[in-house]
């Protein structure tokens, strides 16, 4: 699809610019709105009550295993279950392994 894109991308006004600086500024634009189209931001809503160890792969794990569950797929729910309890316990780990390096321990 992006390549297709960029195919179909009329370069000539590119050839037609006077300066190098003239011509980055607009291949960068150009690649700039081709990239906002395919790749959007994604929004992240963080709480205040957050522990420190939830990152955004967590969440999505857990989003995963919550819609597998509301549409019924037992099976999946059960896998997705196991991997956030395994992330779960890793993350956990980790803080406290960093709460000790940052302490002295």
């Amino acid at each position: 699809m992006v390549a297709q894109e960029l195919n179909n991308v009329d370069w000539t006004p590119l050839s037609r610019m006077e300066t190098c600086d003239e011509m980055i500024n607009c291949f960068y634009n150009l690649l700039t709105d081709l990239i906002d189209s395919y790749l959007p931001l994604v929004i992240v809503k963080r709480h205040t009550t957050d522990k420190p160890s939830v990152t955004d792969q967590f969440r999505r794990l857990i989003r995963c295993r919550q819609n597998a569950w509301r549409s019924g797929q037992t099976a999946r729910y059960r896998s997705y279950r196991n991997r956030v309890q395994l992330m779960s316990k890793t993350l956990q780990r980790k803080l406290r392994s960093e709460d000790r390096q940052t302490a002295g321990w």
